[in-house]
C-alpha cells in the first residue's frame, strides 16, 4: 500500500460530531494514523503497533484544539508530534531502517489549514468539501519523509 489522501479524506468524512474534545482527538488522530499504516519505505510496511506512541503523541498534541481559532495550529501540532514519535521509533517502524527524516513541509500545515477553514467557512462548504481540502493539505505536507536502510539506501515513505 502507499499513503493515500483518500485514507484521510475518508477518515474524515466517517466522522461524526464530537461534544467532548478527547473524544474527537481520539478520533483524529485514529484517522491519522490510519493513513501513516498504510506507508511503506523500501517496499517495508510498517510494523504493526509501532505507531501506537506516535498516535498518543497526536491526541495529545491536540488538547485545547476546540478553543477559538485553536483547530489549525492544534491538528499542525498534532502531526509535527506524530512524526517527532515516528523518528524517535525509526528502528521499530519499519524493519531495517536505521533513521527517518520527517517530511520537509510540516511547518506549512498551520498556516495552509487556517487559508482552508476560512475558505469552507465563507462558502459555506459540505462535509465533504471540507474533508477533501483538510485530507490535501494533511498529505501534501505528510510527503517527502524519508527511510534510511543500511548501508547506505535512503528510500522515499510513501
Amino acid at each position: 500500500m502507499a499513503l493515500s489522501k483518500s485514507t484521510i479524506e475518508d477518515g474524515l468524512n466517517g466522522m461524526t460530531l464530537y461534544i467532548v474534545e478527547s473524544d474527537a482527538a481520539e478520533a483524529l488522530a485514529s484517522v491519522y494514523d490510519s493513513y501513516f499504516l498504510e506507508a511503506m519505505a523500501n517496499g517495508v510496511p510498517v510494523t504493526e503497533h509501532s505507531t501506537d506512541g506516535a498516535k498518543a503523541a497526536f491526541k495529545a498534541a491536540l488538547v485545547g484544539m476546540s478553543g477559538t481559532g485553536q483547530g489549525a495550529a492544534k491538528l499542525a501540532s498534532a502531526v509535527s508530534a506524530y512524526w517527532s514519535a515516528i523518528v524517535l521509533a525509526a528502528t521499530s517502524v519499519f524493519v531495517g531502517c536505521t533513521v527517518i527524516s520527517p517530511p520537509p513541509t510540516l511547518g506549512l500545515i498551520s498556516a495552509a489549514l487556517a487559508l482552508i477553514f476560512v475558505q469552507n467557512i465563507a462558502e459555506g462548504s459540505s462535509k465533504t468539501v471540507c474533508s477533501g481540502r483538510i485530507a490535501g493539505v494533511l498529505h501534501d505536507n505528510s510527503s517527502g519523509a524519508k527511510a534510511t536502510f543500511p548501508p547506505s539506501l535512503v528510500a522515499t515513505i510513501e
